[in-house]
């Protein structure tokens, strides 16, 4: 039996989710409240590695279960919580029967969203959650250009330094552009993610949408894995993971 866990969490305190040494994150924090909570030994696993102060609405957690255990599958989530804190909490959990899922490796799709808002001076009660931008930017240029960067491509000159993978080719299946209420939002949803990849797609887009890129570069920087065509690693505040998806529905 595997345990699977629905979990949103406010990253502003945390060094992300992977367990680091002399640091506090988000995985190392459920692992404590999994085992004082069900008293039991077990390793769970995250569907994304996010980066210190990236936040989550629906993270994924996966992890074993001992074949005794008879705790409802619905009470699990109201268990842990007594032992998180209140920027960490379960949202719901279930038990599927079958070993073979995997909270990272059985994903086939994942949903960010960059949120910014454009101002000379930053906002207060908006810099948590969105990363302040200026001058102002061209939404409908960075809607085209948003549609060119669709599909399977090699996304190396989205991608930072430090991650380990056998390829850098991806596949994007939409990207989204809009502004409500002063608020801007690319919502990208894709098989899966290189290091930084949102958030340098994020920093190319608004580049383009400030006339500082051309489309005809970032174009360019598929081709040739160029990174320095490609705009800036935005902050991590403004990104959210907002859902994962698995083939067989979990939640």
């Amino acid at each position: 039996m595997v345990a699977v866990l629905l979990i949103s969490f406010d990253g502003t305190n945390y060094c992300g989710w992977q367990v680091q040494k002399n640091v506090v994150t988000i995985q190392s924090l459920v692992q404590k409240a999994v085992e004082e909570s069900l008293k039991i030994q077990t390793k769970i696993v995250g569907c994304s590695r996010t980066d210190a102060g990236v936040h989550a609405l629906g993270y994924v957690c996966s992890f074993p279960l001992p074949m005794d255990f008879k705790i409802p599958p619905e009470q699990l989530a109201f268990a842990i919580n007594q032992f998180l804190p209140n920027d960490i909490r379960i949202l719901k959990s279930t038990i599927v029967q079958h070993d073979t899922f995997h909270a990272c490796i059985s994903a086939v799709k994942k949903r960010y969203r960059y949120s910014f808002y454009c101002n000379k001076i930053d906002k207060p009660l908006l810099q948590r959650y969105a990363v302040r931008v200026y001058p102002t930017i061209d939404l409908k240029k960075m809607q085209k250009c948003a549609i060119l960067l669709q599909g399977t491509k090699d996304f190396k000159a989205f991608s930072n330094a430090g991650s380990n993978v056998n390829t850098t080719v991806r596949t994007i299946y939409s990207i989204v552009l809009k502004k409500e209420k002063g608020i801007y939002t690319l919502d990208i949803c894709g098989d899966g993610f290189l290091y930084n990849m949102v958030r340098i797609l994020a920093g190319s887009l608004i580049a383009v949408g400030q006339g500082r890129l051309k489309e005809s570069q970032l174009l360019q920087a598929i081709e040739n894995g160029d990174r320095s065509l490609t705009g800036k690693t935005m902050p991590a505040n403004g990104l959210t993971l907002i859902n994962v998806e698995y083939a067989n529905k979990i939640f």
